[in-house]
């Protein structure tokens, strides 16, 4: 679970969504963007984009 700057919280299953780019990826996606993210790299790897968008934006653990 991660604590986004903007109260939030990121619980693990959403996290997977990222990962595995299973339904709903999109609507996490676009909340870290929102905070600051680098949008994801067409071809890239969803695990390492998504370790580095929560870096980016700060999330705590």
């Amino acid at each position: 679970m991660k604590l986004l700057p903007n109260g939030a919280v990121l619980n693990d299953r959403a996290a997977q969504q990222v990962r595995r780019q299973e339904q709903g990826h999109e609507y996490v996606e676009t909340m870290l963007i929102r905070l600051g993210a680098p949008g994801p790299r067409a071809g890239g790897d969803p695990r390492i984009w998504l370790r580095e968008a929560l870096a980016s934006v700060g999330a705590a653990t």
